[in-house]
């Protein structure tokens, strides 16, 4: 009964900590963003070279949406889109090019020809094993063996489903030119925060509710984080990069030897942060879709976990580059990362420990204790969503999307469910690892598809 007394009284305590922190920064995360951070005055002497690249498998439909919003991004500098595409989409379809991503990115590119000829390129990845990361880092090698330059280019990663802020790349110019007024070197890291409203109207209700959480998640922590490590490098953030809006300085990727593999963004988000290098957020939004179906959202969470325990390989990695981070820092970053995989389990850790309890004798008022701190935490978090969602969905869908009083109080009150179908994600995540140690499965690790 001890051990179950403790697991309660932790997973009870994780609970406040959500309830309190998560909750307390969705709004000053939103505040933030919202605040007039353009200013004319700020130039540099010369724009660094932006380079989007978009990793694509099995994304016909949407390919040419998401190239015309990218090329319609305004930027002072030069700009170049960059399409990888894979030959596993080639062999799924029995070796044959037709219909393909690749063959619809070519046709899409020849058809642009009257745009200036170093805009747009098409770079095809060999081979069959390997992943996102894999054609990000075939990609990067073979566009920078002749680059002179490196420092002063910016490689940035987009995902088939994103929809940047159209003054995404003014607002990644006006960050670089204040660093540099304030006599700092330009930043290794620049990362756009997400709004999973994209396609908010065509999915269920549950897909609603993990859309909702999914954008809490990124005012609550993602948001809160990398602010933390922009402002100060005695501070230890939990703060990671995701694989879609990020921006990251070519001569680091190439001294620190590309993008991690199997997972490009959350790792190398490790990386930074033992170097206690800061990873900047941009005040503007990519949109994204959230999964479109229930059983997508189950084995994606399944991907999501694998980042995780990644921390531990991404640390021992960096000793192969002759990079030491300081120990106290590692160590308390090593902790955190710890803490992350427990935050994935600790609802459903919870309610095993409850019934367990209440099997045995113990109050129901315990049962009602723990129901009030999971709508605290939960619940309340909604809420605040669901008061932000006017706004958001403006930005996500160009207009105003309203909910009716039914479905806002129907999401407020399943809002526990969702952490405890989450806690699916760490088995899933085994049976990926033994799927890939066992039955050498490589592709099953995170890919660009949806």
């Amino acid at each position: 009964m001890f051990w179950v007394w403790g697991i309660y009284v932790l997973t009870f305590l994780w609970l406040i900590h959500d309830a309190c922190l998560l909750n307390w920064h969705i709004l000053s995360s939103w505040r933030w963003s919202i605040e007039r951070h353009d200013d004319a005055s700020l130039c540099l002497k010369k724009a660094p070279e932006v380079i989007i690249l978009l990793p694509v498998l099995r994304e016909q439909r949407q390919l040419q949406t998401t190239l015309q919003a990218l090329e319609d991004l305004p930027y002072p500098g030069r700009k170049r889109i960059i399409v990888v595409t894979t030959e596993r989409e080639i062999a799924e379809n029995n070796g044959e090019l037709g219909g393909t991503t690749v063959e619809i990115t070519k046709h899409i590119l020849a058809s642009r020809q009257q745009q200036p000829s170093s805009l747009y390129e098409h770079i095809h990845y060999p081979w069959v094993r390997g992943n996102k990361a894999s054609q990000l880092n075939y990609a990067f090698r073979e566009m920078t063996k002749n680059q002179e330059d490196l420092s002063a280019c910016y490689i940035g990663i987009y995902d088939a489903d994103s929809h940047p802020a159209p003054d995404t790349l003014l607002r990644l110019f006006e960050l670089i030119a204040r660093e540099e007024e304030r006599g700092h070197s330009w930043p290794i890291a620049i990362q756009q925060p997400a709004l999973f409203f994209g396609n908010f109207q065509r999915v269920s209700w549950y897909l609603q509710l993990e859309a909702l959480f999914q954008t809490r998640w990124v005012f609550g922590h993602e948001i809160r984080t990398l602010r933390a490590s922009a402002r100060s490098s005695c501070l230890v953030p939990y703060a990671y990069c995701v694989g879609h809006g990020m921006f990251i300085r070519a001569d680091f990727l190439a001294r620190t030897g590309g993008f991690p593999e199997p997972s490009e963004d959350v790792p190398l988000g490790h990386r930074l942060t033992f170097l206690a290098l800061p990873i900047h957020p941009l005040p503007v939004y990519d949109v994204c879709d959230v999964a479109p179906r229930v059983s997508a959202l189950i084995r994606q969470s399944g991907f999501w976990f694998c980042n995780a325990p990644l921390i531990w390989r991404e640390y021992a990695r960096l000793r192969t580059f002759h990079v030491s981070p300081r120990k106290t820092r590692s160590a308390i970053l090593l902790l955190k990362g710890l803490l992350d995989i427990f935050s994935w389990v600790h609802y459903p850790l919870h309610l095993l420990a409850l019934s367990f309890l209440l099997l045995h004798g113990t109050s129901f008022l315990y049962a009602l204790l723990s129901l009030l701190m999971c709508y605290l935490d939960a619940g309340v978090g909604i809420v605040l969503m669901l008061s932000l969602f006017p706004a958001c969905s403006s930005l996500a869908c160009g207009r105003v999307v309203s909910l009716r009083f039914g479905r806002k109080a129907w999401l407020v009150l399943c809002s526990p469910l969702r952490n405890i179908v989450r806690g699916v994600a760490p088995f899933l995540a085994c049976w990926y690892l033994i799927q890939s140690l066992v039955l050498k499965r490589m592709n099953i690790l995170p890919k660009t598809t949806r």
